[in-house]
């Protein structure tokens, strides 16, 4: 078998390599950070619209008692 020669001249030095590690190390932090955040963005989201429709559904509990109250109280006050 025939060994490969490498042609030394055309390997990066050290300091680029070093430098093109920390580039995609950079960009993979990046990127992770920048998925955690969609996803806390995203559960954000369903906590706060969960509260929304339980505070909707609690409004038009409260709204329909007060208007039974009310029609309650007109009826009282008719018969008066």
């Amino acid at each position: 078998m025939a060994e490969v020669g490498i042609d030394r001249s055309k390997l990066p030095g050290v300091k680029e390599v070093c430098r093109d590690f920390a580039v995609r190390e950079d960009h993979t932090l990046a990127h992770s950070l920048q998925e955690q955040e969609i996803e806390h963005h995203l559960a954000t989201n369903v906590q706060r619209n969960r509260l929304v429709k339980h505070d909707l559904q609690m409004a038009k509990q409260l709204q329909e008692e007060e208007d039974r109250k009310g029609r309650a109280h007109l009826q009282e006050q008719h018969k008066n």
